[in-house]
């Protein structure tokens, strides 16, 4: 073994160097001081009982209280500073707590406290309402619908009580409302609180909510609920703003549209004007959204940032606007009023998001160190414009957009200056290595959160990367320019294009996107821990480490020289202890684990065996409750979480849209071997899939006219995507493994009539446990079942048809003597589900129920000699 050179110890102790960096540079403790208190107080708010702000009134003398405990410790240890900071750091983290819990609870009196109520038994029901009030923000527009936030002046419940009220709720519409910003409504509506998180995996879909002052959501059935009192009676500022993109998004398309003439028209105006509109303007200052596909290329990319207005468009207007004001003569402070203005109407202009609010809190401060000759510290620019954002808005600390922006930029001010002198030592100085480090600084920054919340990052996004940020940046001075120079649009369309080109063909590379299951929050904590110690190595701190550690390993050294028997034991017991718990937690599991996920108002199951083969049976509705596609947002996250890559078979039990429209948003994200299709009853018989393996032979279900059309999308789709489809006829059966199969139990022929008893009923077996899937058939389809003798005893019942009282007879019940039930119902469902009189046969036999609605994600485990149930909530 080498030998250590003796250490040579530094002129500054590690605590000496960090307390001097603290003192000269105030702003790199007060932003983790504002992070950790924002953290905390949105921790408490959300997993204590308080529902409103009321509860946390009494944290604010405690703050002020601990702030004048600061300045009284300040005065009477004048000569240690270092502990009065340190008791400054823990006044700024509990007033920061206070801020934050304020935040994300409701105003005592805010309309959101008519549907805090427990859930009974039933499901749970909307509260009607009658509204007025303003429009305040944009309308968002999707596939769903339109949204938007109500500004209430008024409320009246069906009993005619009038509510005295304040703040806004989140207004769902069908696509044929027309509203805009500043209108006046009134609007009869059916009020709910806000989507919760039902799933591993899934992201809590109340944050956009709140971070919009809205507590809870009011649903319009249909467009004539809302009657439009006055056109443009507030927000005129908004209105203006509105207005002015509009027209400026409108002089792109008509320069991109180029001749009339069919031979020097330009393609596609309209999507390359909306394309320069995001790279200048940002996407929030598009009235219409770019289209999904953009939106996936660009993702898929990893170019999604330069679709966000952000540092580039500041810096490069900043020097615009500089330029201009001394090219009429303003001075020092003449520019700095004229530059503030400037930058806070752009910022409006391009919808305010936290990005551009970060890069123009920085980009103030650039100029004001600038023009009046001071030395700019980039790390704590980057630090202030981070407590800023938090203290206005904390709940943004939870913006994944906020989180990337703020990562990329440290990445650049902290990361990119150590890669370049990494690649200064191998080629030199030159250009293209500030280039690279820049880019690979941002990339090594975002990567961890990347693989945190989504379980993927873009390989392909590293070398786009080099191509598409400058290109951006130009895209930014001319698509400005444009406006004004008419002839420079000319240029403006093929770099647009030729950007737009690259997403698509970066996208669709081989292996463009790198996807693993979602890291853990300690090992992103870890990762970032590693990036931070690369930072700093390369300065002072280097020396410091390698100080610390030459003298640690010198004591460890010696201890093991001085070791006794008894703790050479101990230690070969604790490594060997160590070694055994990681290779069991890391081994295979022995178990079977179903989980129906909650969808809302659907069904979406799926089967992992023991083997690790995953089989997806139905997959919800498109939409639930505005947490947006299922697909994307609930089922493909929690395969991620559960380290599913590929599914070995997706099953349509039937053609209902709460049961199928989804798994076309899983197909695009996630490989299927095949498809097994239960709502092709009235077709061709298919053959048989083989007993003993997965089938992959090359026969196909037939198919009858008339089934939906998001059905008929899905099956397209699969085609698509080389997928084979197989009919689901009773007898079927997929082997997925160690002793775990899959039996289709139904159709049986003759078929009815009926769509939902033609559904592909399936058991699953393993060892001496069975669960019975029973999709959606009625009672007309149980009765076939058990008077035709079908094995149907089982550990646990699905319940059929969302517990309607059509289904779950009590001759089913008879033949099935479940230990227990399983149901998915949405909150809201205005079907009745699930049924009393269904609840209460399960009731009468003992049966105990488990439902998505009020347990969110149920999952089922089993060893093949028993099962237990664990639910999400």
């Amino acid at each position: 073994m080498g030998t250590l050179s003796p250490p040579v110890p530094p002129q500054r102790t590690w605590r000496e160097l960090l307390f001097i960096s603290l003192r000269h540079r105030p702003l790199l403790w007060i932003a983790p001081a504002t992070v950790v208190g924002c953290a905390l107080g949105s921790f408490f708010a959300t997993f204590s009982r308080a529902t409103t702000r009321e509860a946390f009134i009494l944290l604010l003398p405690f703050a002020i209280g601990l702030g004048c405990c600061f300045c009284a410790y300040c005065s009477w240890h004048r000569g240690q500073p270092d502990r009065a900071r340190a008791t400054l750091f823990l006044a700024l983290v509990a007033m920061c707590a206070t801020r934050a819990a304020q935040r994300i609870l409701p105003p005592p009196n805010d309309l959101s406290a008519l549907v805090r109520a427990p859930l009974p038994m039933g499901p749970q029901q909307r509260v009607p309402v009658q509204l007025k009030g303003y429009v305040a923000d944009f309308p968002d527009t999707s596939d769903f619908g339109i949204s938007f936030p109500l500004e209430c002046v008024s409320a009246t419940t069906s009993s005619t009580l009038s509510i005295p009220i304040t703040g806004r709720v989140w207004v769902d519409a069908p696509l044929d409302t027309d509203v805009q910003v500043g209108d006046a409504v009134s609007l009869h509506a059916e009020l709910a609180d806000l989507p919760r998180a039902g799933n591993p995996g899934e992201r809590p879909p109340q944050t956009q909510f709140v971070a919009a002052n809205c507590w809870c959501q009011a649903h319009l059935r249909r467009a004539t609920e809302l009657h439009l009192l006055q056109r443009a009676a507030a927000y005129p500022l908004a209105r203006w703003i509105d207005g002015l993109r509009t027209r400026l998004l409108n002089h792109y398309e008509a320069a991109f549209a180029g001749s009339s003439a069919p031979e020097l028209a330009h393609p596609y105006p309209h999507a390359t004007a909306q394309l320069l509109g995001a790279m200048v303007f940002g996407q929030g200052g598009l009235q219409e959204p770019l289209p999904a596909l953009t939106r996936d290329q660009f993702r898929a990319a990893g170019l999604s940032h330069v679709l966000v207005a952000s540092g580039t468009q500041v810096s490069f207007l900043l020097l615009i606007i500089i330029f201009l004001a001394r090219a009429v003569g303003l001075r020092r402070w003449g520019i700095i009023a004229f530059v503030l203005p400037v930058l806070l109407f752009y910022a409006l202009l391009t919808g305010g998001g936290p990005s551009i609010w970060r890069a123009t809190i920085a980009g103030l401060c650039i100029a004001y160190a600038l023009l009046l000759g001071r030395d700019v510290d980039g790390l704590s620019l980057w630090c202030l414009a981070l407590s800023l954002v938090l203290l206005i808005d904390p709940i943004q600390l939870f913006s994944i957009s906020l989180q990337l922006t703020f990562a990329a930029t440290w990445g650049l001010i902290a990361l990119a200056p150590v890669l370049t002198r990494l690649l200064e030592r191998r080629s030199g100085s030159n250009r293209l290595n500030e280039f690279v480090s820049l880019s690979l600084g941002a990339q090594l920054a975002t990567m961890p959160l990347l693989l945190y919340h989504f379980g993927r990052f873009s390989a392909a996004g590293i070398g786009a990367n080099f191509i598409a940020v400058p290109l951006a940046g130009f895209l930014v001075g001319t698509g400005v320019a444009g406006l004004w120079i008419p002839f420079v649009n000319a240029l403006n369309y093929p770099l647009t294009r030729g950007i737009a080109n690259l997403a698509a063909f970066a996208a669709t590379t081989p292996g463009a996107q790198a996807s693993t299951t979602p890291f853990a929050l300690n090992w992103t904590v870890i990762i970032y821990g590693a990036l931070l110690v690369m930072a700093i190595l390369p300065g002072e701190g280097s020396g410091i480490l390698r100080y610390e550690f030459s003298r640690w390993w010198t004591r460890q050294r010696q201890s093991l020289q001085t070791l006794r028997p008894f703790g050479f034991i101990a230690a070969l017991v604790l490594l060997t202890t160590v070694i055994v718990a990681w290779r069991t937690a890391t081994s295979h599991p022995t178990w079977l684990r179903v989980t129906m996920l909650d969808v809302g108002q659907g069904e979406s199951i799926l089967v992992k065996a023991p083997s690790g083969r995953a089989v997806l049976i139905d997959g919800g509705s498109l939409a639930d409750e505005g947490r947006g596609d299922v697909g994307r947002a609930i089922i493909v996250p929690y395969l991620q979480a559960l380290g599913v890559h590929k599914l070995d078979a997706m099953v349509i039990t039937h053609a209902d849209a709460d049961h199928c429209n989804a798994l076309a948003s899983v197909l695009s994200e996630v490989p299927v071997s095949l498809a097994l299709d239960g709502g092709s009853a009235a077709g061709a018989t298919a053959p048989r899939l083989a007993a003993n393996a997965i089938s992959t032979t090359n026969s196909r279900a037939h198919h009858s006219e008339g089934q939906g059309v998001e059905y008929e999308k899905l099956k397209m789709q699969l085609r698509e995507h080389g997928v084979p489809i197989y009919a689901a006829r009773a007898g079927q059966r997929l082997n997925l493994g160690d002793g775990v199969t899959l039996t289709v139990l139904a159709p049986l022929e003759p078929f009815f009539p009926s769509d939902n008893n033609n559904g592909a009923v399936l058991r699953l077996d393993y060892g001496t446990t069975s669960i019975l899937l029973t999709a959606d058939i009625e009672h007309e389809a149980e009765e076939r079942l058990v008077r035709r003798g079908t094995p149907l005893r089982c550990t646990i019942l699905k319940v059929a048809h969302h517990g309607s009282k059509t289904s779950t007879s009590l001759p089913l019940l008879n033949a099935v003597q479940p230990q227990a039930a399983i149901l998915s119902c949405g909150r809201y469902n205005g079907f009745g589900h699930p049924s009393s009189q269904t609840l209460t046969r399960l009731a009468q036999r003992h049966v105990p129920v488990y439902r998505t609605d009020a347990d969110g994600a149920i999952e089922v485990f089993s060893d093949g000699h028993a099962c237990w149930i664990q639910t999400f909530r």
